[in-house]
């Protein structure tokens, strides 16, 4: 049978070896041993084979050739006889020296350049490492290009609540639609509540996802051990089951096998351990970012459930043949006929989207700008791949563990091995093409090549020059697009620091507060409540405690709309509000001003009068700009009395505005399930925390105390990608304009060099040295001028892609613009100044002896 080597590494082999008997000698050599194993171990580990040997003796010849075409002094003839043997022992030892005597006699230099180039190589790899599970491949899922996301039609800025859907919608979709191969969906409002693990060790608060029966099948996930929810495990009130995650099993029962099949205590009741779920899926990192899973557990999609609202996400898994846009259209279809069958009913909405789409959409601009930055540094990079997979291995790993990015599949993150190669490899190409370029450059010249390069007037001289120039000017254009995309940053995610949060962070500590006491009244869990705050304001330190069914920068989810009576709305002037319940001292805490009215009170009870809070955005919106202070909002059915009016807070997002907020005293109304409480102490939190945890532990012994984080980080968290964006941009940046400083330096340094005579001669004659160092900076000014006059045209273009992701800056903003500029030229002038002010020192005599 006849057997040929693949052709690229074969041809790729070829002209690098040239021609000649040797070359020749070398690729029948190859083509035996490849048909040989071949035979032996099959055709595609012969090519596997082939490409290992080929490709780097393609580089080492390479070099070789490049090395030998630009070494000085050596005969026109020595590039033949070297390559009549390229592989010898003696002339690699021979170019090994070469290296090393270079880097001696400039150690920093070589130093400063593999660091820079480490950087270069090892930021690319983090950047496409961490853009690889979210855009590149594809999801933990069975056939994940069938999987569909079932959003409701509201607003998203109205919270999740107008874009999750009731689970009578869920039910009637499976039944009617002809488009799924299934339907299914999880509670979008799981971290609400929490599930205490007693009776092994410390008691800990656990987070549950609830989710459809059939959740798993559909995504096409095999439990890693054990089996999936069962029938009378998914309806309500049905036999308490649980799957644990891969990474919570692993932490708290070490892996043990044994675990599945037996019961555990969460919240008073015996639970058992159906399975465990396979680490390729991490259910928090897909659906739910920054936040924890500990395990899942059923979620009855029945009237029970219907009744609590808009609160199911929903996922479909698409029939062989169907798109997206077929299931909506048919969606669409079967919700008008419910709609008519129903005129009442409420909730009904359906946008089909690939799953893919929902998970990385948000992010596919952010992660697309920075590869091209990282990739505009690559350009401009040779080496440093060592240092460069050291830092890429670090950057990923502190990446992927940190809790303050809120990116999807972050935990997923690892050093991607086709992100390191094509970095690598992309880092020798560069490295090959300018080794090849003056090979060439001398080749075409012959052995007078070198002489004619040095030459006063050689056309050769000149092209060399215009090379060299022509690559300084394309690495400020570059630096230039780089530094002014991470100004545009810098200055948007400053603005997104200045917004007005409503609220005070500093000094200020949350805790998770979940107790598993039974409450036979709203009365009994008032009493419980009031009683932790008291012994957690009796802690030494502490100067007050608050108690709030979500943090601000957290969950969030809406009410039907806010009204008044006697008040006419527009159709668009009607909206939805976002439900707070707090204790009488949260507001003051947090310190969100009062803007008019009262604060809520110790009074304010079940025995008298509905009272509420409203922010200053739904106070003007619901009362039509009339004061609202002692008049009636109407409410879920219930008329409130307008107490006081509060300052808007940033609650869903810094980006966003606050919305319609609306605050209740969970003394008058239980719509809770676990509360957060706020500790303002100017303590700090390692010295804080034994004293809360104590107060806490002694109100309800089997309370979990770990749950606590200072507010600022929560803050922190919000902007965690702008500051992972603006972070990079800045690094890339940083990189590109100490390459181009580094780039004029070199050319100029050399191009004085190279014309020591002529500056002598023109010095001779009666130039000044001022005169000089004036000519080599204007040169050093034209040359970068040109770039930032480019990279300005391509920072404009590029721009109009980004407006998306900046905040209150505009894309084309000329202060950016200009000051970018201005360090551009800065820096440019300060690295020309130096050969410049070596060129206007020249000893005219000297200069002479060395024409």
């Amino acid at each position: 049978m006849n057997h040929r080597p693949p052709g690229i590494p074969h041809a790729l082999l070829s002209w690098a070896l040239g021609k000649g008997v040797v070359a020749q000698a070398i690729l029948g050599d190859l083509r035996e041993d490849f048909a040989l194993f071949a035979l032996q171990r099959g055709i595609r580990r012969a090519r596997f084979w082939y490409w290992r040997e080929a490709v780097p003796l393609s580089i080492t010849s390479t070099f070789k050739r490049a090395f030998n075409a630009v070494r000085p002094g050596r005969r026109a003839n020595t590039l033949d006889k070297t390559m009549a043997n390229p592989f010898s022992t003696q002339g690699i030892a021979r170019d090994v020296r070469h290296a090393l005597r270079a880097m001696r006699r400039e150690p920093g230099f070589f130093g400063m350049a593999m660091l820079i180039v480490g950087l270069g190589v090892g930021a690319g790899t983090a950047v496409f490492s961490v853009m690889s599970p979210l855009m590149l491949r594809a999801l933990p899922f069975h056939d994940p290009d069938h999987l569909v996301w079932i959003a409701n039609s509201g607003d998203p800025s109205n919270g999740m609540s107008a874009v999750t859907s009731r689970t009578s919608n869920l039910r009637d979709f499976r039944d009617l639609s002809q488009s799924f191969d299934g339907l299914t969906g999880y509670n979008a409002f799981f971290e609400q509540g929490g599930y205490n693990l007693v009776g092994s060790g410390q008691p800990e608060r656990l987070v549950g996802a609830g989710v459809a029966q059939d959740f798993l099948q559909v995504l096409g996930v095999q439990p890693f051990l054990g089996r999936n929810f069962v029938d009378e495990e998914g309806v309500w009130g049905g036999t308490p089951a649980i799957i644990l995650t891969h990474g919570f099993w692993t932490r708290r029962f070490g892996a043990r096998p044994d675990v599945v099949g037996t019961s555990i205590n969460l919240n008073d009741e015996a639970t058992e351990v159906v399975g465990v779920l396979p680490p390729s899926f991490d259910f928090a990192s897909v659906f739910a970012p920054s936040t924890r899973v500990d395990f899942l557990l059923p979620w009855s999609i029945g009237d029970e459930t219907d009744r609590q609202g808009n609160t199911t996400s929903m996922i479909g898994r698409l029939k062989p043949g169907v798109s997206a846009e077929n299931a909506q259209a048919e969606l669409d279809i079967i919700i008008q006929g419910l709609a008519e069958a129903d005129p009442e009913r409420w909730g009904l909405g359906a946008a089909v989207s690939p799953l893919h789409d929902k998970i990385a959409g948000s992010y596919r601009s952010a992660m697309f700008l920075l590869a091209a930055a990282a990739g505009t540094v690559m350009l401009i990079v040779i080496g440093g791949a060592v240092i460069g997979a050291g830092i890429a291995f670090g950057a990923t790993r502190l990446v992927a563990g940190s809790n303050s990015l809120s990116i999807p599949l972050l935990r997923t993150v690892s050093i991607d091995g086709v992100a390191l190669l094509f970095t690598l490899g992309l880092a020798v190409v560069a490295g090959l093409l300018i080794g090849i370029v003056p090979a060439l450059q001398v080749t075409e010249g012959g052995g007078s090549g070198a002489i004619n390069d040095s030459s006063r007037g050689s056309s050769t001289g000149k092209r060399s020059t215009k090379l060299r120039e022509g690559l300084v000017v394309t690495e400020v254009a570059m630096a230039c697009v780089l530094l002014v995309f991470g100004g545009l940053f810098l200055k948007s995610f400053q603005n997104v620091l200045d917004v007005e949060l409503g609220f005070q962070p500093t000094e200020a500590v949350g805790w998770t507060v979940n107790t598993n006491r039974p409450f036979e009244t709203l009365g009994e869990a008032n009493t419980f409540f009031h009683q932790l705050i008291a012994n957690v304001e009796a802690v030494p330190g502490v100067e007050s405690a608050g108690l709030i069914d979500a943090l601000p920068l957290g969950r969030n989810r809406t009410w039907g709309s806010i009204s008044a009576p006697g008040f006419v709305y527009e159709e668009d002037e009607a909206q939805s509000a976002f439900p707070h319940m707090v204790d009488h001292r949260y507001l003051s805490v947090m310190q969100i001003p009062l803007v008019s009215g009262r604060h809520f009170t110790a009074n304010d009870t079940q025995d008298t009068d509905d009272v509420v809070i409203l922010n200053e955005s739904a106070a003007k919106g619901v009362f039509q700009g009339q004061e609202p202070i002692g008049k009636t909002a109407t409410i879920i059915g219930r008329d409130w009395q307008v107490v006081g009016v509060v300052a808007d807070v940033r609650h869903q997002s810094l980006e966003q505005t606050s919305g319609w907020e609306m605050y209740f005293p969970f003394s008058q109304i239980w719509a809770f399930q676990t509360l957060d409480m706020v500790v303002r102490s100017r303590l700090p939190l390692e010295t804080l925390v034994p004293g809360v945890a104590a107060a806490l532990r002694a109100t309800d012994p089997a309370m979990p105390t770990g749950e606590y984080q200072a507010l600022t980080e929560i803050v922190d968290r919000s902007v965690s990608p702008r500051r992972f964006m603006l972070v990079l941009l800045g690094a890339f940046g940083g990189t590109a304009l100490l390459l181009a400083a580094l780039g004029i330096y070199g050319v100029l340094s050399y191009s004085v060099t190279q014309r020591i005579p002529e500056i002598g001669i023109r010095m001779a004659l009666g130039e000044s040295g001022p005169s000089v160092l004036r000519r080599v900076v204007g040169r050093t000014l034209a040359l970068s001028g040109i770039g930032v006059a480019l990279g300005a045209v391509g920072s404009f273009v590029g721009t109009r892609l980004i407006g998306s992701l900046l905040y209150g800056v505009n894309p084309s903003d000329p202060v950016t613009f200009l000051v970018m500029a201005a360090i551009l030229l800065t820096v440019s002038a300060l690295a020309g100044y130096i050969p410049a002010r070596r060129a206007s020192r020249v000893d005219p005599t000297a200069a002479f002896r060395t024409a």
